[in-house]
């Protein structure tokens, strides 16, 4: 079986610093709903995406990627902790919405070396070997449709860089047929979010 350990974070000063700045758009609270292919757009509050980020005490050693990256928003409090951030998205408005905001809040997308990158690509399509942290927000069809890249994602080995593999689902918990993981090993009820793999 994999184990988490999760504690409090370490950079608190740092959230604390990122709860009193104005944030762009796609950092809102408001959840926004939308579709997206067959599964449905539902944002991730800030205030969820800064609750886990700090749980999982995400810093610029992680490399985070959030498959089904919406307008960003994971992404962007991802790399105002100093982590790498990657993001998979399909629907080419959300991407633009991304990029824009991406921008807005003072980072570079696509630079050299990229701090934050958004690949418009089929999630099936998304490289995670290099993921220390990888966030997914998807309906209970596409975990099932996605339960054994995620699986393999998680038998990777660590690397000198990859020190972790650690997946969040939000809302949602992975499908209980999965052979790799039949249960969480992190759950925090108050925000949904159900975490698994090794640290």
């Amino acid at each position: 079986h994999f184990f988490v350990l999760v504690g409090f974070c370490k950079g608190g000063g740092v959230s604390a610093r990122l709860m009193e700045t104005e944030l762009p758009f796609a950092l809102a609270e408001e959840p926004c709903y939308g579709t997206w292919t067959s599964n449905v757009f539902t944002r991730t509050t800030g205030s969820a995406a800064r609750h886990v980020l700090e749980k999982l005490d995400v810093d610029k050693s992680d490399v985070l990627v959030d498959m089904g990256s919406g307008d960003g928003r994971v992404l962007i409090q991802a790399a105002l902790r100093g982590a790498r951030a990657v993001g998979y998205e399909l629907n080419s408005e959300l991407v633009a919405q991304a990029k824009t905001a991406v921008a807005e809040a003072g980072l570079q997308e696509g630079s050299s070396p990229s701090q934050v990158e958004i690949c418009q690509t089929s999630l099936t399509e998304a490289d995670l070997s290099a993921a220390t942290v990888v966030f997914v927000y998807l309906t209970p069809k596409w975990l099932r449709l996605l339960a054994s890249k995620l699986e393999g994602y998680l038998r990777l080995p660590r690397t000198e860089r990859a020190t972790r593999r650690l997946l969040v689902t939000y809302e949602f918990e992975m499908p209980p047929t999965c052979t790799e993981f039949k249960s969480p090993l992190q759950q925090d009820i108050s925000y949904a979010f159900w975490v698994y793999g090794s640290q």
